[in-house]
Order: structure tokens, then sequence, then C-alpha cells
């Protein structure tokens, strides 16, 4: 599954029959199966996402199982569009009709048929993509997500408009899309019922940085919400900075904003500034307090630093300035 994109389609003669089943089985590692006593059908496209890529495919009356050396460590969000297909995995039979999502763990063995015209887009994520984000992977089964919920239905409905459009945008915007609906699968792969969720001190690191960097504009961010969103505890959260950025949680947060603020003031702009929207918009409740320790991390005020017109040297989120009260104060 190297190339950009793929097509191939099936016309029932039997050159067609025979190069469907072999690129089936060298492109996918499938085993396929027609059936007897039905002319099969087939279209099928895969095209890249940036690490993911995804399969739009018509298909009736075939049968298809991975070879032995097919059991990957790769996710397969399955989206029916029209018809309906049958998997089974490790004794589980399941039928999948229209809107519904299938989440096949490729670590093991499954086999899919479809009898009646059925079409389906699917989603092919390896393991690897979810561990760095810190998302949840390894089913423990096959799963039918639940399609009472409305985001189920957003995030089927994402994934079908992105099948859709066939491969036939730009690289760039087709990785960026890959990237999203990786980020949405969080929300239908959520039961800890059914998998487990990528522990490894990195991913959950590259997790909390993230939630940071998109809330530092909240001056209430405390070390119980950055927890909360990577689903750890406070003290563990804690360690792990202090172990691998060499300060506290909160102190990460403190150094964040007067990072962002430092940017933003000795940013190239036209036009008055004001210096306290400017601490407001990095979370700073008070202005004298960011005023204060602005000066302690860069040696000048941040009004110095504005009308100085210069870049603020050691812009850095792993300095150490000796802010007021930066751990006590959880959400300054």
């Amino acid at each position: 599954m190297a190339a950009e994109s793929f097509e191939m389609q099936l016309d029932n003669l039997p050159r067609s029959l025979e190069l469907w089943r072999d690129e089936s089985l060298n492109r996918f590692g499938m085993f396929c199966e027609f059936q007897r006593t039905r002319l099969p059908t087939g279209t099928l496209k895969l095209w890249d996402l940036g690490e993911a890529k995804m399969v739009n495919t018509k298909i009736s009356n075939i049968s298809l199982q991975p070879t032995r050396g097919a059991w990957e460590p790769f996710l397969y969000v399955k989206v029916v569009i029209s018809g309906s297909m049958v998997i089974e995995q490790d004794r589980s039979l399941k039928r999948f009709s229209a809107g519904d999502i299938a989440l096949v763990d490729c670590r093991y063995p499954y086999s899919q048929r479809f009898v009646e015209p059925t079409h389906m887009v699917a989603l092919r994520v390896p393991e690897t993509s979810f561990k760095e984000r810190g998302l949840r992977y390894r089913l423990r089964g096959l799963v039918a997500v639940d399609m009472t919920s409305t985001d189920a239905h957003a995030v089927a409905a994402s994934i079908a408009n992105v099948g859709r459009q066939g491969g036939e945008t730009s690289a760039a915007l087709r990785s960026r899309q890959g990237a999203q609906l990786i980020e949405l699968l969080d929300f239908i792969v959520d039961d800890p019922d059914t998998l487990t969720r990528a522990r490894s001190g990195s991913a959950t690191l590259s997790r909390a940085k993230r939630f940071i960097a998109q809330n530092l504009h909240n001056c209430d961010l405390s070390p119980f919400l950055v927890a909360s969103s990577v689903y750890v505890s406070e003290a563990y959260l804690n360690r792990l900075f202090r172990s691998v950025e060499k300060q506290s949680l909160m102190r990460y947060v403190w150094n964040a904003r007067l990072s962002l603020a430092a940017d933003v003031l000795t940013r190239d702009r036209e036009g008055p500034v004001c210096i306290g929207e400017i601490a407001c918009a990095c979370g700073f409740s008070s202005y004298a307090h960011f005023s204060r320790a602005f000066k302690v991390r860069y040696g000048m005020t941040p009004k110095d630093a504005l009308l100085s017109g210069i870049r603020v040297e050691g812009i850095s989120l792993g300095g150490d300035a000796t802010a007021p009260s930066a751990d006590s104060r959880q959400g300054s």
C-alpha cells in the first residue's frame, strides 16, 4: 500500500477476475473469493491521506480474508454508505448496514463478506498514529460503533465526505485531512471496556502540551484541567513534567504564556498595541504579575520589549523564570 493512489475495477471477464484476486492478495494481503451463484462486481480506489489511507469501494458477491502475513498493527474504520457487509473476527459475527461504522483491529484475523451491492469507505490508520497522539488503540474484538450518538454520525459523515473526494485534492490538504480524521476517531474509539489507551509517558506528555498550547488564553487553566484532558492524575503528570521538562506542570504553563507574550510583543505589526490585552490573551489575569514575570524572564518590561522593535532573546519553554508563585497560582 505504498502507492499514493491506486484503482482497480472488476468487469467479470476471466482476466479481470484474476487481476482482482492478484491485486487483493499482493497489494492488500487479502484472499479473495467470488460467489459462484452470482456475478461479482467491484470498483476500488485507494489513496494516501498523509499517515493514513483511504479506500472507496463498491463491491458485491465477494468475500475477503487477510493472509497470516497481513495481520498488521493497523486499525480499519469502515463506514457503510449503502448496502451491507458481514464481518467475522474472534468468533464474533456482525452485520453492518448503511450508516454503520465497523472498527477492525488488523492485528487479528478476520473475514468480511459483501453479498448485495455495497458502497463502503474505509480509513486505514497505523497503530503508531494513535500512540503518538496518546489516543486509544488496540481493540479487544470487533466493534460496532454505537450510531445512536450524534458524534458518531458526525465522524461517519466526515469520513464519507473525504471518501467522496476520491483523492483528487492536493497532497498537502490530504495530509491535513488524514490528521484531522485521526483526531476525530477519539470520539468513537473511546469505550474503556473494548479498548486500551496508550499510556507511554511521551504520548501523555505530548497530549498535555498540545492541550496547554490550545488553552493558554484560559486564565483558569489548572493542573486538574490538564490532567483530566489526558486521563491521568495531577501527581503523575507533575512527575512527568519534572522528569522530562525539568519543571513543574504549572511552571511550564507559566513559561509557555511568557514565551507567547514575548513573541506577540516583538512581532512586526501596524497600528497601536495594548499590552494589557496581550497579557489577557495569553492567560494572565493580572497585568502587574505579567509585567514582573516578563522582566524577570527577559530583563526588560513588556513596554520596553514593544518599543525596542527587536526580537526578545531566549524565547524558550525550557527557561526557568522565577515568576511569582507560578506553581501555586494554578491559572495565572
